[in-house]
C-alpha cells in the first residue's frame, strides 16, 4: 500500500506542484482586505445580508437565484453563530477553501479514469480557471466546472447528484449540460440533472421571465444595456484573445494555446466542431446586439435568441469545450516536455507575486473607505438613493468603472441604519434599481423624473458616480461632496 501510495504522489507530483505554485500566487498580503476586484463585492454583500437576516424579503428568490452567493451562506451564518463579524475574513478564506479543495477533488476524480493520462494539462486548466474565478468573482462557476467535469467521469448514480449539485451552484451550466447530453447522446443524463436542479432554476425562471416578456412586447427600439451583463462590443473578442482577466494574466496565454493544440489531438472531435458552432452563434449574436445598439432595426425574435447566447457570459464555457477535448486527446511523445514549459510559467507567475504582484488586492482603496465612513455618519434613518455601476470598455478593454469592481453592494452592506434605494447590483431591472448609470428609468436625467422621484421618497442623499450625474446635481444643489470616485449629494428641502 506505501508504493502505491508513492506512485500515486510521483504520477501526480507535477500537478501537485503546480497546485503548490498557484496557492503561492494568490497568496494574499491582507486576508482582512475583501477580494473586491469585479463580482466579488455582490457575493459578500448577498451572503452577508442573508446570514444577518437583513434582506428585500420582495427580492429574495432574485437574491438567491442570480447572485450565486449559497456557496459563502454557510460559512458566514456559522461565522454569526460564533460572533465573528470579519465577514471579509471569512468570505476571502472561503474562496481560498473551495479553491483548494475543489481542486483536490478535480484531481482525485480523474484517478483510474481515461483523463488520467493528460492529467497535468486538465489540471493546469482548472488552476488557470481558479485564478479567474477567485480574481473576478466567480468561485462558483469554478465548483460547478470541477462538480460537472468529475460527475461525467464516472459510471455510477453518483453522476447524477453531483451534476444537480454543480446546476444548483451556477444554473448556466444547463446550456452546456445540454450539449454534452446531446453529444454523448445520453439525454437522461440531462433529464435527471435538471430534476435535481429544478427548484433552482424555477427561481431563475420567476425572476427573469417579466423582463422578457417586457422586452419582447417593447413597441420603440430600447438599449439592451440593461438586457445583458457585459457591453455588446466587438473588442470584446480581443479581450478574449488578450486573456486580460487579473493582474499579468497574459502570462498564461502562451500555457493557453498549448492547451488548445493539445485539444486539437482530440478523439472526441465532435466538441470542437460543437465549440466552433456554439462561438459563432455567439459571435453572430455579439453583433446583432451592437446594431441594435447603434438603432438599426433587428427583429425582436432574433435580439431575444441573441440574449440567450450571449447574456450568461458565452466565454466561461470556453473551459469546459477545452476539457473534454483534453480528456480524450491522444498522447504524444512531447507530452512531458510540453508539461514541463506550462510548469515554469506558472512558477514565474508565482515569482512575480512573491516581488508583490499578486493579482489579489492590497488594500481597500480609499475613496471607498472614506465613502462608507462619510455614509455611517450621516443622520440615522437618512434615504439615500443610489446610482447603480455597468461595465464599460475603456482603451480596448472590458472595466468596471469604480476600482475595477461592483464596489456599491459591499458600500451598501457596511452601512448600518440606513434606507438605500437602489443596491448596485449590475441586474437593476430585477431588483427595482431605478437610478443607473447616469440614466433613470432608462432616460437620460435632464429628461427624466428623477427629482419628483426624490421628493415623492424623501431622499436626503443621492450616492452617484458619473459625470452626468455630478455635472445634473450640482446645477440643483450646493452640497456635493467628491470623496474618489464618488460623488454625494446632500438634498435641501
Amino acid at each position: 500500500m506505501t508504493d502505491t501510495l508513492s506512485q500515486r504522489l510521483k504520477d501526480n507530483s507535477l500537478s501537485l506542484i503546480m497546485v503548490g505554485l498557484t496557492i503561492i500566487i494568490l497568496y494574499p498580503s491582507n486576508l482582512n482586505t475583501l477580494f473586491y476586484y469585479d463580482d466579488n463585492p455582490i457575493r459578500f454583500a448577498i451572503a452577508k445580508s442573508l446570514a444577518e437576516g437583513k434582506y428585500d424579503r420582495t427580492n429574495l428568490s432574485c437574491l438567491i437565484s442570480l447572485g450565486s452567493s449559497e456557496i459563502y451562506f454557510l460559512p458566514f451564518f456559522v461565522s454569526k453563530i460564533f460572533g465573528l463579524k470579519n465577514y471579509e475574513l471569512i468570505y476571502n478564506i472561503s474562496s481560498l477553501t473551495y479553491f483548494l479543495f475543489g481542486t483536490i477533488f478535480l484531481i482525485l476524480s480523474i484517478r483510474n479514469t481515461t483523463a488520467y493520462q493528460n492529467i497535468n494539462f486538465i489540471t493546469s486548466l482548472f488552476l488557470i480557471l481558479g485564478l479567474v474565478c477567485i480574481t473576478r468573482g466567480s468561485v462558483h462557476w469554478f465548483l460547478s466546472c470541477v462538480i460537472f467535469s468529475a460527475c461525467t467521469l464516472k459510471k455510477d448514480k453518483t453522476r447524477y447528484l453531483l451534476s444537480g449539485l454543480a446546476h444548483l451552484i451556477s444554473p448556466p451550466l444547463i446550456l452546456f449540460s445540454l450539449l454534452y447530453s446531446v453529444l454523448e447522446r445520453d439525454i437522461r443524463f440531462f433529464i435527471f440533472t435538471i430534476s435535481l436542479a429544478f427548484p433552482k432554476i424555477l427561481t431563475v425562471l420567476h425572476c427573469i421571465y417579466p423582463h422578457v416578456i417586457e422586452f419582447l412586447r417593447y413597441k420603440i427600439h430600447t438599449s439592451v444595456e440593461n438586457k445583458v451583463f457585459v457591453p455588446a462590443d466587438p473588442n470584446l473578442i480581443i479581450r478574449f484573445a488578450k486573456f486580460e482577466y487579473f493582474e499579468l494574466s497574459f502570462i498564461f496565454v502562451p500555457v493557453l494555446l498549448i492547451l488548445c493544440a493539445k485539444a486539437l489531438l482530440t478523439d472526441k472531435k465532435i466538441f470542437i466542431y460543437a465549440g466552433a458552432i456554439y462561438y459563432l452563434l455567439v459571435i453572430t449574436s455579439l453583433f446583432l446586439l451592437y446594431l441594435y445598439e447603434k438603432g438599426i432595426e433587428i427583429q425582436k425574435p432574433f435580439i431575444f435568441l441573441s440574449l440567450l447566447f450571449f447574456s450568461p457570459n458565452p466565454f466561461r464555457l470556453t473551459p469546459l469545450f477545452l476539457t473534454y477535448t483534453l480528456i480524450y486527446s491522444k498522447t504524444t511523445k512531447h507530452d512531458k516536455l510540453l508539461e514541463k514549459v506550462i510548469a515554469l510559467f506558472f512558477l514565474i507567475r508565482a515569482g512575480l507575486s512573491i516581488t508583490g504582484n499578486s493579482p489579489l488586492p492590497h488594500n481597500m482603496p480609499q475613496g471607498v473607505i472614506e465613502t462608507i465612513d462619510y455614509l455611517k455618519s450621516v443622520q440615522p434613518h437618512s434615504v439615500i438613493l443610489v446610482e447603480g455601476d455597468t461595465h464599460i470598455f475603456k482603451n480596448g478593454k472590458l472595466i468596471n468603472p469604480l476600482y475595477d469592481s461592483h464596489i456599491i453592494p459591499y458600500i451598501i452592506s457596511k452601512v448600518e441604519e440606513k434606507k438605500f434605494i437602489g443596491n448596485g447590483l449590475p441586474w437593476g431591472e430585477v431588483f427595482n434599481s431605478p437610478f443607473k448609470a447616469g440614466k433613470f428609468m432608462g432616460k437620460p436625467l435632464e429628461k427624466s423624473n428623477i427629482m419628483e422621484f426624490i421628493k415623492q421618497n424623501g431622499v436626503n442623499y443621492v450616492l452617484c458616480w458619473t459625470e452626468e450625474c455630478g455635472k445634473y446635481f450640482k446645477d440643483k444643489f450646493s452640497d456635493v461632496k467628491i470623496i474618489g470616485e464618488f460623488k454625494i449629494i446632500k438634498i435641501s428641502r
